[in-house]
């Protein structure tokens, strides 16, 4: 039983391992996507479903290949700003009807970005790499010595 329970520990590791790998892929791969000229048609600042958390609503349109696209995506990243001081500054730099360049998928035309490559977010950074760290370490530490982990266990919880 504890060998299936590390074998999955294990995959559940690599998972995650990939899944970091890919999301940290997507946030580099959006240097290298074409560009566009775009206009900011709404920027507001708002809070969905009457929340007290304030989020921007910055909407902009973009045409590739003759058709238009809509888009409210700022980055690649999966928060936004919520801070009052960042949300004033965002509005200022992208007020409504401003042109601005923007960056979409090459394939998936719908995707679209206003700032591209990793963007002011080093907490998000040092989580996703902490979550890396340690998925190798313990996915290391699973496949090639299973003892050690059972060990380590029973010394913490045996001394505590």
């Amino acid at each position: 039983m504890e060998e299936f329970l590390l074998k999955l520990l294990s995959i559940t590791c690599l998972i995650g391992f990939v899944l970091i790998l890919w999301e940290l892929k997507q946030l580099y791969s959006s240097c290298k996507w074409p560009e566009t000229r775009g206009k900011i048609i709404q920027s507001k600042i708002g809070s969905p479903n009457n929340s007290k958390i304030e989020y921007p609503y910055i909407y902009y349109t973009y045409e590739v290949n003759g058709k238009e696209y809509t888009s409210r995506r700022l980055a690649n990243y999966l928060t936004h700003p919520t801070d009052k001081e960042v949300l004033e500054m965002l509005l200022e730099e992208y007020p409504v009807g401003k042109e601005v360049n923007v960056k979409y998928h090459p394939y998936f035309h719908m995707r679209a970005t206003l700032k591209s490559g990793p963007v002011q977010l080093p907490l998000y950074y040092l989580m996703l790499l902490s979550l890396l760290l340690i998925s190798v370490f313990t996915g290391v530490l699973a496949i090639f010595n299973y003892n050690i982990i059972f060990e380590t266990i029973n010394v913490v919880f045996n001394n505590a």
